[in-house]
């Protein structure tokens, strides 16, 4: 669980083009992070201690659920069916994140 006064909740994030569907939080690699995804179907990922995006995809479909680990390997329903997606360890290597 992220307490809500240690800083994170004060984090600006960019703005998601229309309306949220569906918000997550979760704590991936250590670092708390939120997993919000649109009405038209795009996902985004932000480290909440950075404010950092992280990825962004778009899965071309409403998005009616949500399910993110801290592994970060992110579940989403879809109008047309489910999607599994996975933040990619490398990626995380690059920017130098510790898992």
């Amino acid at each position: 669980m992220i307490p809500l006064d240690d800083g994170a909740a004060a984090a600006e994030l960019d703005r998601l083009p229309v309306g949220v569907r569906r918000l997550c939080v979760v704590g991936v690699d250590g670092a708390p992070t939120l997993v919000a995804a649109d009405r038209y179907g795009l996902v985004r990922v932000w480290n909440l201690e950075t404010s950092a995006l992280r990825a962004e995809i778009n899965v071309g479909s409403g998005i009616n659920g949500l399910a993110a680990d801290g592994v970060g390997r992110i579940c989403v329903a879809t109008d047309m069916g489910l999607a599994a997606l996975r933040l990619n360890p490398s990626v995380r290597a690059e920017r130098r994140e510790t898992p």
